[in-house]
């Protein structure tokens, strides 16, 4: 059994392969590839990482314009796309910097958990029993 199959297997939740960063802020990028299996939805890992201080690199849903401003958010369309910001971003970690804490900022202030909770609350409200 190889390293990383036997830390899957026996290691505590959240126990990762060596080299592997354990919070997404400790990242330098945090690539989300959620298409094959969300469709077109977008991942909770577009709150989560944001809001943890970590920098995140998504695949492009329609969704995302909705929910971010294009300075809050890098996504990418294509694996020559996905490859080039990966280059990007590593060489130029100073522009990592203001996406993250205005994504942050956004996540913070428009989608936690009650934020969603205070629009159903809204939308039910609207609805004639």
């Amino acid at each position: 059994m190889g390293k990383s199959q036997h830390l899957r297997q026996n290691s505590p939740a959240g126990a990762q392969p060596d080299g592997c960063a354990t919070h997404p802020a400790d990242a330098k990028i945090n690539l989300c590839l959620s298409s094959q299996q969300l469709g077109s939805a977008v991942s909770l890992r577009a709150y989560e990482i944001p809001a943890s201080g970590g920098f995140l690199l998504t695949d492009w849903k329609d969704d995302l314009a909705d929910l971010f401003a294009e300075d809050e958010i890098v996504s990418f369309r294509s694996v020559d796309e996905m490859n080039d910001k990966i280059d990007f971003y590593q060489r130029h970690p100073e522009k990592r910097e203001p996406v993250i804490r205005k994504a942050r900022e956004r996540v913070i202030n428009e989608h936690q958990v009650f934020h969603r909770i205070q629009k159903m609350l809204a939308i039910a409200a609207k609805i004639e029993w």
